[in-house]
């Protein structure tokens, strides 16, 4: 499976509202799952996730992986340079092959470098003004606003939380927030969405036309969500 995106000044989707907006809920959950996995005893680590064939260790050294990542890819949209690298990424054997490229790493090994990778990015979505925020990054969908990079990067962490925490009777802290599943795929085009992936409660999200798709022409629904 490859992914298509579209890198340039024309960006395939972008995002209504101030935006700086994602930055609070995006951190606080990169904050929360740091501070829940810390906290796991050796058999959660162990424990069979909802993505097939990974244990919470596995998600969380995936975790790991896209943190460094969206660092990187925001660091450079924000210096001019917005990086072209998922040309070649494949959404579904990548991620295992990081996985499996991780080894034998020891749980200490995994979280310190996982809480390592959180506060980096934390660190630099803290450090990000209005320019920064309006800046063109790398996601994806290809080239779209650092503000769009941050909602795709909550989604997709928001997501493995309850992964993880799900199959082991834990319930996420969640607060009402506005954000959409678009950003999640190339439009669809990578992959159908999963029902599975809908949270507690998805019967009741009100859905408001903000997010905008160039091609195909279309406007995609915002979602008001339970993420954090």
């Amino acid at each position: 499976m490859q992914l298509s995106p579209r890198y340039g000044a024309d960006p395939l989707l972008t995002m209504d509202g101030a935006p700086g907006d994602i930055a609070a809920p995006a951190i606080r959950q990169r904050k929360r799952l740091a501070a829940t996995v810390a906290a796991f005893t050796d058999e959660q680590w162990a424990q069979p996730s909802r993505c097939e064939g990974w244990s919470n260790r596995d998600v969380i050294v995936h975790l790991d992986s896209t943190n460094s990542f969206w660092a990187f890819a925001i660091s450079a949209g924000v210096q001019g340079a917005p990086t072209q690298f998922l040309a070649t990424f494949d959404p579904v054997a990548s991620p295992a092959q990081l996985v499996t490229g991780a080894g034998e790493r020891s749980i200490h090994e995994v979280l310190t470098s996982f809480v390592a990778s959180t506060d980096a990015l934390v660190e630099l979505w803290e450090s990000l003004d209005d320019g920064g925020w309006s800046s063109t990054a790398e996601a994806r969908p290809g080239h779209v606003s650092v503000s769009t990079v941050t909602h795709h990067a909550l989604w997709d962490s928001w997501v493995h939380e309850r992964d993880i925490l799900l199959p082991l009777g834990i319930a996420a802290a969640e607060r009402r927030t506005r954000s959409s599943p678009a950003f999640v795929t190339p439009l669809r085009s990578v992959q159908p969405w999963r029902p599975t992936m809908a949270p507690a409660g998805a019967d009741n999200w009100a859905s408001t036309p903000r997010t905008r798709a160039s091609r195909p022409s279309s406007t995609l629904p915002t979602l008001s969500m339970l993420v954090t």
